[in-house]
């Protein structure tokens, strides 16, 4: 079950990164080589279906990683923290 929230918060945040690299190098500069008004006519329901794609990949991201975090960090406990520390402070003493 690990696996699959690594999957899934993994696969959509890079979906997510990949649709904000591609309407900024290729969508934005193509719309607006076509002149200002019809960029904006074009523009407004595009960026209504954008949004609810763009809402739903970053909540399922960090839906995903949350929970993914959760479980590792109750898989480690705090003796992982422990450890940490004294190794910190082991090196500045």
């Amino acid at each position: 079950m690990p696996t699959v929230f690594n999957f899934v918060a993994i696969l959509s945040a890079t979906c997510f990164a990949g649709a904000a690299v591609y309407v900024n190098l290729v969508e934005h500069p193509a719309r607006l080589s076509c002149g200002t008004e019809i960029a904006a006519r074009q523009w407004a329901p595009s960026y209504k279906r954008a949004t609810v794609m763009q809402a739903t990949l970053a909540i399922v991201a960090t839906v995903a990683g949350a929970i993914r975090w959760f479980q590792t960090a109750r898989a480690l406990g705090c003796t992982v923290l422990r450890q940490s520390s004294r190794s910190y402070l082991s090196r500045s003493s």
